[in-house]
Formats: structure tokens, sequence, C-alpha cells
């Protein structure tokens, strides 16, 4: 197969690449280490997977992905990062990517990645599950004292987050700036002690706002 690998790091391009081209399976590492030339590059040529990173100075991963997905929705896509937040990976997911690595994973989840991506098949590696499932990152709260702590409307915006309404959706059906919902998730997630929108979510659940 014939792979496109963006990043804005030259020595990760570096030993990537050589981990890639010692897989049997694959024929030709194309490296970019702007993400504007690689798109310019991917909807002109034909590559059988895509590997990208998410944050990157002139366009992030996710946007990447958007248009290409756009103009090439056929297009396979696997994130690898160091991004392991939940609201990350759902906006990955979103935007189009067949798959999410984390840059810590062994080579044998990486071929694993490769090889399912590749093959149109959706892969979420070990990693990424076990850092989305750690107790201390996605904290369950089931008190009234925390619930009497939102107001009406974060108790909205909590319902919607549950839900899996984005947040550009949620200021859509509330009528309000996406800066507006942010500033309200911001003061959630202080105010229920957890880290992200896990720990909303499982809070919905627990005191049955998703009813």
């Amino acid at each position: 197969m014939k792979i496109a690998l963006i990043d804005d790091h030259e020595i990760i391009l570096e030993s990537l690449s050589l981990l890639l081209n010692a897989m049997e399976e694959v024929s030709e590492v194309k490296t970019f280490d702007n993400p504007e030339v690689a798109l310019r590059h991917c909807l002109a040529y034909d590559f059988d997977l895509i590997i990208t990173d998410n944050k990157m100075p002139e366009m992030a991963g996710c946007a990447l992905t958007l248009k290409l997905r756009k103009e090439k929705p056929e297009s396979k896509i696997l994130m690898l990062t160091i991004d392991e937040d939940f609201d990350t990976i759902r906006e990955a997911f979103h935007a189009g990517i067949l798959g999410y690595i984390m840059k810590k994973a062994n080579k044998k989840e990486l071929k694993e990645a490769v090889l399912s991506v590749a093959g149109g098949k959706r892969f979420v590696s070990d990693a990424v599950l076990s850092e989305l499932l750690k107790p201390q990152q996605n904290n369950v709260v089931n008190d009234t004292d925390h619930i009497e702590s939102l107001s009406a409307r974060e108790i909205e915006i909590v319902t919607l987050i549950g839900q899996e309404f984005s947040t550009k959706e949620i200021a859509e059906k509330l009528f309000v700036s996406v800066a507006t919902v942010e500033k309200h998730r911001h003061n959630i997630l202080k105010k229920l002690g957890v880290k992200n929108s896990i720990g909303i979510v499982k809070f919905a659940m627990h005191n049955g706002l998703l009813d």
C-alpha cells in the first residue's frame, strides 16, 4: 500500500517512516511536515492510507480530515497523536477518520491500526481506551449538592452533552454562541469536579438526566 504520513515534527516523520517501510504490506511512504502541502498531494494523488497528527501549526488534523473527506470521501484516515481527551477523539471521528491511535502505542498496535484502517475498518487503540477509562479522569458525581449547584441552563447543556451533541450543535440548539457554550462547559467541569466530557456524561447518566 501507499501511505501519506503527515506530522510537523521531522524526527517523528523519520522514525515512523522507518517503521512503516519495514512492513511487507507497505510499498511507499510519502512524508509531509506541512498539512496544507499534504492536503494538496492527497487530493491530487491516490493513497491507500493517510496517517496524520492532530495539533499542527498550519492546520489541525481534524480540519485536514474534513477538507479531504469533502473532496475525496473514500479517503481512509488514521489519526496518530498525543491527544487523549474525549472531545478530541469524538471530534476526529466526526470529521471522518477511521482510526485513532496514540503515539505511545507499540509496533504491534501500529501495524494493526494501519492494516485495519487501510482495509476500511474502524480502529481505536488500547492506549486510547485505557486513557478514556482511567478512574481519575472519569469521576462519577452522584449527589444532590452537585445537581443543585448547576443552573437550569447548565443542566440543559449537561443533558445535551450526554446526548452526544457537539459544542456547535448545542450552540445552534440553544440559540447562543459557541463561546457561551464553552464557558458553561468550563463552569460545569469545575462544579462537578471532573476533567472532561466523559465525566459529564457519566454524571448525566447516574443522575437520570438522560431519561
